[in-house]
């Protein structure tokens, strides 16, 4: 008994003759096709296009369209079958898996009937094919935009890249939407769900026809594009994108238009060999999502295409990770403190504790090699930590030459900042170490507080309870609110490193830097300059009123154990220039007054005024314009 997928006994399916002389199978629960080896004419039947995911009419039937669908496992197999059945007039049955424009991979059974003429010569092949599976059921969609999902586009991609024509190129670009948890936080999710349906519709108008369009997850889109000309075609392809979802979005109930953009990761396979062998649909996903993740950091509304580089990268992040987790487990890690002088008087008033991982091969890492992956996995908030926990415990047992007790700094990241039990975690540290709190100084990033208000403030005031006083480092180089350093709990503020490295060769960077001090004493805060290099870079800042400077004309970082040593070369090397004593007495400052005033009250003058000004003047509103223009 034949099996149920099996030929009619006839050697020829029936065949209806559509207008115009072109056959098309009979049978529309199956694949049927056709080919005149005469004149190469190809005729599917309308289950042939379901079959293959597609709406009928969309693709033109071809022999090498039909088996660039066959699974990349399976194609070499069905090709040679077919060639064989051709020559030999034979017809032949068989089973591979086809991979739809859907994204749908189908098991099929399929047989081939050969006609020959008088000669014996093959002039006409037929056939039908089946899902044994049952398929020609739809595959899964997004209940909300109708499109295929990830496991489709995969899928696809799969089946595509190997089958790509020569000269030809295909390419997947994954869309993600900038911000777009912010929209559903804001608008609710009923707005959220609105956008993606309208950014679905826009991209099915944007893109060439022929191409795959899946929704991922959240405000995630993936695009698969066949048969492109060149890798400009592809860069088009991300330019319309980008252009199609950057159009002012207007919804029932939202008053006025929402903003939407989006950051486009790339890859192509156009033939050329990757290393390892030759590129497939897995190959290309992974290159797009790295290049999507290098355009997140790059900034929003922007596409990235894949380059060899991001894959060098890539694994390089990978052993960083790997040699972060080891250090930390191993507890592999060292503690290098840098001695930070006040401009006035020249004395070490504290240092900075900076964290480093050791390598067993390579020694200490610099932080270069490692802080990214630390505050991508998380890893930073351990290290932090780690450093708090050292530095202090060190710090309490220290006996510096040094005119007073010095305070130790510490860099706490924004996840560490955003942790709900910081304080205790810092008491704690604080209590075991049996040091003051007044000894201590935290340095965070302007991005911290772009973190929730509240939490920040009250994260701030109860380090303050503790006396720990809480900075914000590399300040002027990126995001700044003025209004935080008013409305926060603040101590001091460190002056970047690029602004110093201009001093004395780029007037607007000296007069951004005295719009920092002003601005920073304004508001009760000490001024830092970090990356201090020159003789001439430590004098002008202390011209410029900053207060203390830190870098390697002081000190290079040191181990706990060479800190002493570093301290007194200093100190020598102050006293041979002459640097700092010529301002322990400043005009108003009564003689004796200790050098190195706590953090947060500039040396030599009361909170709040910039010296040289008039008790009462409103300081440092002109240096805060300055500031707003030229930073």
């Amino acid at each position: 008994m034949p099996e149920p997928w099996s030929p009619p006994a006839s050697p020829a399916l029936p065949v209806q003759r559509a207008p115009g002389g072109r056959g098309v199978g009979g049978l529309t629960a199956v694949a049927a096709w056709e080919i005149d080896l005469r004149t190469g004419e190809v005729s599917w039947s309308d289950g042939a296009y379901r079959l293959v995911g597609s709406e009928p009419g969309a693709l033109r039937p071809s022999l090498e369209a039909w088996l660039a669908l066959v699974h990349p496992a399976d194609r070499p197999r069905c090709r040679a079958s077919w060639l064989l059945a051709r020559e030999s007039c034979r017809g032949y049955q068989e089973q591979y898996r086809l991979v739809g424009h859907d994204g749908v991979e189908r098991a099929v059974h399929a047989w081939t009937e050969v006609q020959a003429d008088e000669q014996g010569r093959a002039v006409r092949m037929f056939g039908a094919a089946v899902d044994v599976a049952g398929a020609g059921r739809p595959p899964a969609r997004d209940p909300l935009t109708g499109l295929v999902g990830r496991a489709a586009l995969e899928a696809r991609a799969a089946a595509a890249v190997p089958g790509a024509a020569p000269a030809r190129a295909s390419a997947l670009l994954l869309v993600d939407l900038d911000r777009f948890g912010s929209v559903n936080a804001a608008l609710g999710r009923r707005a959220g769900d609105a956008v993606l349906v309208a950014v679905a519709a826009r991209l099915r108008t944007a893109l060439p026809a022929g191409g795959t369009l899946a929704r991922l997850e959240g405000g995630q889109f993936g695009v698969l594009l066949t048969d492109l000309p060149d890798a400009a075609a592809a860069g088009s392809a991300a330019e319309a994108v980008l252009s199609a979802v950057r159009e002012p979005l207007h919804l029932d109930g939202v008053p006025g238009p929402i903003a939407v953009t989006a950051v486009v990761g790339l890859a192509l396979a156009d033939g050329t060999p990757a290393p390892g062998g030759a590129l497939d649909g897995e190959d290309l996903v992974r290159h797009a999502e790295l290049a999507l993740q290098r355009g997140r950091c790059s900034g929003p509304d922007r596409w990235v295409a894949f380059g060899p580089q991001l894959r060098e990268q890539a694994e390089a992040r990978v052993r960083s990770e790997a040699v972060l987790r080891s250090a930390l487990a191993a507890e592999r890690l060292q503690v290098l403190y840098q001695p930070v002088v006040d401009l006035r008087t020249g004395d070490v008033i504290g240092v900075e504790a900076l964290g480093r991982v050791v390598d067993p091969e390579l020694g200490p890492l610099s932080p270069a090699v490692f802080m990214d992956v630390a505050e991508e996995t998380g890893l930073v908030v351990e290290l932090d930590e780690w450093v708090l926990r050292t530095a202090t415990a060190r710090a309490a047992r220290w006996d510096l030459p040094t005119r007073a007790p010095v305070t130790v700094a510490v860099n706490m990241s924004p996840r560490t900042l955003a942790r709900p039990d910081l304080a205790d975690l810092v008491r704690d540290a604080l209590e075991r170490a049996g040091a003051a709190g007044s000894r201590l100084l935290v340095e965070i990033t302007e991005h911290s507080l772009l973190g929730p208000g509240g939490t920040v403030s009250a994260t701030l005031r109860s380090l303050d309870r503790l006396s720990v006083s809480v900075g914000v480092d590399d300040f002027g180089t990126g995001w700044s609110a003025l209004s935080y350093l008013s409305g926060l709990d603040l101590g001091f503020l460190k002056v970047d490193r690029a602004f110093v490295a201009r001093l004395g060769s780029d007037a607007a960077a000296a007069a951004v830097v005295r719009a920092i001090v002003d601005l920073g004493h304004a508001h009760g805060l000490t001024v830092i300059a970090e990356g201090v290099e020159t003789q001439a870079q430590a004098e002008l800042l202390a011209d410029l009123g900053c207060d203390h400077g830190q870098g390697w004309w002081f000190g290079r970082p040191a181990t706990e154990a060479a800190l002493p040593a570093a301290v007194l070369t200093w100190q020598q090397r102050a006293t041979e220039v002459g640097f700092g004593r010529q301002r322990a007495q400043q005009p108003g400052q009564p003689a004796g007054q200790p050098a190195g005033q706590p953090v947060g009250q500039p040396v030599g003058q009361p909170v709040g005024q910039v010296a040289g000004q008039p008790a009462g003047q409103q300081p440092g509103r002109e240096g805060a314009r300055r500031l707003t223009l030229l930073a």
